[in-house]
């Protein structure tokens, strides 16, 4: 695995963690998910930011 690699699925470790962490601690509410569906639906160019990015990663498949 090279150091992108690394880097990327440490981050995914790292929110993944951080999620359970915040469902324990405070419900679902304080996840990442919850509230970037709810910041979403006062900021629209979030999705399709997130849209983006995600065919930035998987579009050269």
């Amino acid at each position: 695995m090279n150091t992108t690699q690394t880097v990327m699925a440490l981050t995914v470790v790292i929110l993944l963690g951080y999620d359970v962490y915040a469902v324990l601690k405070g419900g679902l509410k304080n996840t990442i998910s919850w509230q970037t569906t709810e910041l979403s639906k006062e900021y629209p160019i979030i999705p399709f930011l997130l849209g983006m990015l995600a065919g930035h990663f998987f579009g050269q498949m």
